[in-house]
């Protein structure tokens, strides 16, 4: 999620919480403790055409302007009060 607010593309998450929704194309979901989805998820970021990459920031940036702690907070507390 770290890397997703600052615009990096390296995005790689273990398919818990919403990783999965966050990441959008933007990265790789890999299982965990998968050693061979980890390397080819790193290969396949590092092979990417540089306007992709640029691409894929720039959405990056997009898609972490939709997560906000009051929002967390929000759903959070209409999951248990409602």
């Amino acid at each position: 999620m770290e890397a997703l607010f600052s615009g990096n593309v390296m995005v790689l998450a273990d398919g818990v919480g919403n990783h999965p929704e966050a990441i959008r194309g933007n990265g790789v979901v890999v299982p965990s403790g998968s050693v061979t989805g980890m390397t080819l998820a790193l290969k396949r970021i590092l092979t990417l055409p540089r306007n992709e990459l640029a691409s894929m920031a720039s959405a990056s940036l997009d898609i972490a302007k939709e997560f906000s702690v009051e929002r967390a907070a929000s759903g959070f507390c209409k999951a248990i009060w409602t």
